[in-house]
């Protein structure tokens, strides 16, 4: 009874939680927009259906991420996008992580 009374509905966390899973859903509507016009593109130049989807797609490995955390900012971007672009490099390099949080579309 006494965590009944304690309890405080947070009017604007809800609003804000609300928004967000718009916003989530806005983005999935456009990822899959994406992905379609992706395909289509693959079909239309005669390559796999998911060639353009795979471009980036790599997961990186602990020791890749390692080895990067020695190189220049510059040089950082450069290997990254090579096998890793569809991540977010913010997310794994910087010591807090992405600063967008949510807000990032690579997440």
């Amino acid at each position: 009874e006494e965590n009944i009374q304690l309890f405080k509905f947070d009017q604007e966390k809800a609003i804000r939680e609300k928004e967000a899973l718009e916003k989530k859903k806005r983005e999935e509507g456009k990822r899959k927009a994406y992905e379609a016009r992706m395909l289509r593109k693959a079909k239309r130049e005669g390559k796999d259906s998911d060639y353009y989807l795979r471009q980036g797609a790599d997961v990186p490995t602990i020791q890749f991420i390692t080895r990067l955390k020695s190189r220049p900012k510059t040089e950082q971007l450069i290997l990254w996008k090579k096998s890793h672009s569809q991540h977010c490099l913010s997310y794994h390099l910087e010591p807090n992580g992405c600063s967008r949080d949510r807000k990032c579309a690579f997440l």
